[in-house]
């Protein structure tokens, strides 16, 4: 199992889901950084992490959504879903998070994103900050998302 990066301070022990204010996003925090914002007056952490999402959650919510082909991106051919128009934006933030929880952690042009499989598609999430989901047909596509030949 994969420890969540801390979106704070980019340590390996996040411990806490927390959304972030005015972004409609989450955010991974472990409790030295969640501590501060206990004083709010409604709490901006939701639930510890491991209590996200099951696998089966995540299986039905990427069946029914409507994914768009990245076509900025031609060469590296995938499909993603915003948050906005996700059919289920709660349900959105939680996959996310569950990716990254237990997705295969991997290096993509520097940066680390976590990688989970389901059926002919490889689902990732970008870094904390970011609610985008995406997925790539593993039949057409290499491991670095570059065309099959």
């Amino acid at each position: 199992m994969s420890i969540p990066i801390c979106a704070s301070c980019l340590r390996n022990d996040a411990e806490f889901l927390v959304r972030l204010p005015g972004r409609g996003g989450w955010a991974h925090l472990c409790s030295r950084c969640a501590e501060p914002l206990a004083q709010w007056k409604e709490p901006l952490i939701s639930a510890p992490a491991e209590n996200a999402c099951h696998e089966a959650d995540v299986a039905a919510y990427v069946e029914s959504q409507r994914f768009t082909f990245a076509s900025t991106m031609p060469r590296i051919p995938h499909y993603y879903v915003l948050l906005r128009r996700s059919t289920n934006p709660d349900m959105h933030l939680r996959v996310v998070e569950w990716i990254r929880r237990v997705g295969e952690p991997r290096r993509w042009h520097g940066k680390v994103h976590h990688y989970w499989t389901f059926g002919h598609y490889e689902y990732w999430a970008m870094q904390p900050q970011e609610t985008i989901l995406n997925r790539r047909d593993v039949r057409e596509t290499n491991r670095d998302g570059t065309r099959r030949r």
